[in-house]
């Protein structure tokens, strides 16, 4: 008895033209699908010296220069060490060794940060009408409206340090609720546990250190 061989019924032309659309859909569907990713909102490291890490729930992941972070998480830099960072509205933060920093809402139009440990260098000269930027550290809130500034957030024994280079600065004792407004060359000193806060001229080594504020890049 003759068994046609299933090559006769199966046309390799006809497979590909009805398989060629269903194809053709899923590469498009995963090539948007990228392109959505490269474009959704980040906070991206546009200079790294050292070794720093972001800490997200239980992961833990070394930065690399042009790494993207597209959620919240601690930046913790080794000693040494010191990170850019490029907030989504061309807000650029620099930490220096033994940074502990928490991204908070930084991919956020209403940007609010914590500064944990260490010293940090903002530059945001460049915030559009809606946009507003806070740091807040264990006895302070540094709220910004177009400024540049150097801050030190030091162990609960020692004072905090607000020093401004451009700009001007509101800061807020957490404890008492106690505000001033810092002008440009001006400084802060915030006493251990936020009991009281003293303004004066920022030190020569204060201002030298705010020069560094011209090597944070604000383009990706």
């Amino acid at each position: 008895m003759y068994r046609p061989h299933y090559k006769q019924y199966i046309r390799p032309d006809l497979v590909w033209r009805a398989l060629a659309p269903g194809i053709v859909a899923v590469f498009l569907l995963f090539t948007a699908c990228g392109q959505s990713t490269d474009s959704s909102p980040a906070v991206i490291v546009t200079n790294l010296t050292g070794q720093a890490r972001i800490e997200i729930g239980a992961n833990s992941e070394a930065l690399t220069q042009g790494t993207r972070i597209t959620r919240a998480g601690k930046v913790i830099t080794e000693a040494g060490s010191s990170v850019d960072l490029l907030s989504p509205h061309h807000v650029g933060i620099r930490l220096l060794g033994n940074a502990e920093f928490d991204v908070g809402t930084l991919l956020e139009p209403d940007m609010r940060v914590s500064m944990e440990a260490g010293d940090i260098l903002v530059r945001a000269d460049r915030l559009s009408p809606g946009e507003s930027l806070e740091v807040v550290t264990p006895t302070a809130v540094a709220a910004v409206r177009g400024t540049q500034f150097w801050g030190r957030v030091n162990p609960a024994d020692q004072p905090g340090i607000f020093a401004v280079r451009e700009g001007s600065v509101e800061i807020t004792v957490r404890a008492t609720n106690e505000s001033v407004t810092v002008e440009a060359g001006r400084a802060v000193v915030i006493a251990p546990g936020g009991e009281s806060i003293e303004e004066r001229a920022a030190a020569e080594g204060e201002l030298g250190a705010m020069e560094q504020i011209d090597e944070i890049n604000l383009e990706p």
